[in-house]
């Protein structure tokens, strides 16, 4: 870029006015300026300006910018300005394939203001830098700028297939306010998401892959540390979304709204989705700064007749799926949250479709080993055919209740119980399974239907046969709340359907809350 500078100027006297006529060039930059001038001065002058870096690349690195492809970077437009005003006239860049445009006014009098229309343009994101997406983008909009608001109106975009519009607002008068109104008749998502990818070896063999050096295992899932310290905001903000479809790869949902509070009292959001058949899930979560670096946190889930998506299965038929969840945390640290909580959650799940193993997949080899005891007849049958599960949990100041927990398909009963300590994280849970009476099972498939985890979150250990037996009833001789105990494990008899049953206790349960004692 380095060389002498070459230029060639005329000044051409037009009466009033001065007529200007410029080229110049240094090294890779040349610039040509044609117009005219008032009495030399830039006030009253009216000048089209043109100028090209043969490399923007090797620019860019003098600046110390990097990443940027090499390439021509063109620029051109008319400058038009007086004592009170400067008029841009399409001023336009263009490089890798993108080009932006800017006209509008500028007023230099009392109450300064900016009013510009933009234009944004690409082709391809990464023509113009290293590692973004190949994807086209374009962008107008109408920006208003004084010295209290500045404001981006008509905002309309395209990213690939996507299309978005929207305003958006910042008041700088007292407290700041800033607003943001988004919306698209269908965003889709899944360029942006992670692909999978298998990593092979040079010779076409999937290279293996090198073994990690154990971790010491940690003594508690929810940690001492202290959080990241939730600081208020020092403005008012507003976030507003509304997108009638929103794709994530496979997944389409619709009717898509959200609101995204923020203030001086803390941060709010409240949203709701439909899903592609008649599910419909809403929610909130408020967190709320305190003292010493603690923090409250509130959150609630309402899903309604949602049908999850699960492998090799056609999700008109798997099991319409309802959570109603409630949850209040306060504290400085995740295991002070933990140990302070109070709540509630209900799921319940109709008749569908399961392909056996899948719940396994869940979770560890612990909960994979638990599936498999608890349902010796999955190895047999590629599909489960269920008929409901019901699990509610109560929260009160971080002591967990599970009960009841049942899981019926066609073939057997699961039954369950236990408690969860949030503040030493000790875990007390007991299963039962029970065969569905003409379903033709082999004596010994359930010789041990008893089965206990035990441990804590950090390091459960499962126990089966005899000694989870034992340990069900000593829960219940000292006032546990072991399902064995309660009778729901003596109603798992034969082929009796107990869905509608405990279906209807939890819903006779539904509008209890559990209560702080603190």
């Amino acid at each position: 870029m380095a060389g002498p500078l070459i230029a060639d100027a005329r000044l051409t006297d037009a009466g009033d006015l001065t007529r200007l006529d410029l080229a110049a060039k240094l090294g890779d930059i040349t610039v040509k300026v044609g117009g005219t001038l008032r009495a030399l001065g830039l006030p009253g002058s009216d000048l089209r300006i043109e100028a090209s870096v043969a490399d923007a690349a090797r620019l860019a690195t003098a600046f110390g910018v990097t990443g940027l492809p090499a390439g021509a970077l063109e620029v051109d437009g008319r400058i038009a300005s007086s004592r009170t005003e400067i008029n841009l006239d399409g001023v336009s860049a263009r490089f890798a394939g993108a080009t932006a445009r800017v006209s509008g006014t500028v007023r230099l009098a009392r109450e300064p203001s900016t009013g510009l229309r933009f234009e944004l343009a690409a082709e391809s994101l990464s023509r113009l830098q290293q590692g973004l997406l190949e994807i086209s983008l374009a962008l107008s909009g109408d920006y208003a700028g004084s010295r209290d608001k500045l404001e981006v109106k008509n905002l309309k975009g395209r990213i690939g297939e996507t299309e978005i519009s929207g305003w958006t607002s910042m008041v700088g008068t007292g407290r700041k306010r800033v607003e943001i109104e988004l919306a698209s008749p269908r965003l889709d998502l899944t360029p942006f998401m992670p692909q999978g990818t298998g990593a092979k070896s040079t010779d076409g063999a999937h290279s293996k892959p090198k073994p990690q050096a154990k971790k010491a295992q940690p003594k508690f899932v929810f940690v001492d540390a202290p959080l990241p310290l939730v600081k208020p905001v020092p403005a008012d903000v507003s976030l507003h979304f509304a997108l009638a479809e929103l794709r994530l790869g496979t997944e389409v949902l619709r009717d898509v709204d959200g609101t995204l509070r923020a203030d001086g009292a803390g941060l709010t959001f409240v949203g709701r989705v439909r899903d592609s058949l008649e599910g419909t899930i809403s929610g909130a979560v408020k967190l709320t700064p305190g003292d010493g670096g603690a923090a409250e946190l509130g959150i609630s889930v309402s899903v309604r007749n949602v049908r999850p998506s699960l492998p090799e299965i056609d999700p008109r038929d798997a099991p319409l799926t309802n959570v109603e969840a409630s949850l209040k945390v306060r504290g400085a640290s995740a295991r002070q949250m933990a140990s302070l909580a109070n709540g509630r959650i209900l799921v319940t799940q109709g008749p569908g479709k399961l392909k056996s193993g899948v719940i396994g997949l869940l979770g560890g080899a612990l909960f994979r080993e638990l599936v498999n005891k608890l349902n010796p007849l999955a190895a047999q049958d590629p599909y489960l055919q269920l008929e409901c599960t019901v699990v509610r949990a109560d929260i009160v100041d971080g002591q967990v209740t599970i009960n009841p927990v049942l899981m019926q398909s066609d073939k057997v009963t699961i039954v369950a119980g236990g408690k969860i300590d949030l503040g030493t994280e000790a875990l007390d849970f007991q299963f039962n399974t029970r065969p569905r009476t003409g379903v033709g099972v082999s004596a010994g498939m359930f010789t041990n239907p008893f089965v206990e985890v035990a441990g804590t979150l950090a390091s459960p250990k499962l126990s089966v046969g005899a000694k989870a037996a034992i340990s069900g009833v000593a829960a219940v001789a000292t006032g546990g709340l072991s399902v064995l105990g309660q009778g729901l494990l003596d109603r798992a008899r034969g082929s009796k359907d107990l869905c509608r049953e405990v279906l209807d206790e939890v819903a006779g349960k539904a509008s209890e809350s559990p209560t702080s004692s603190r």
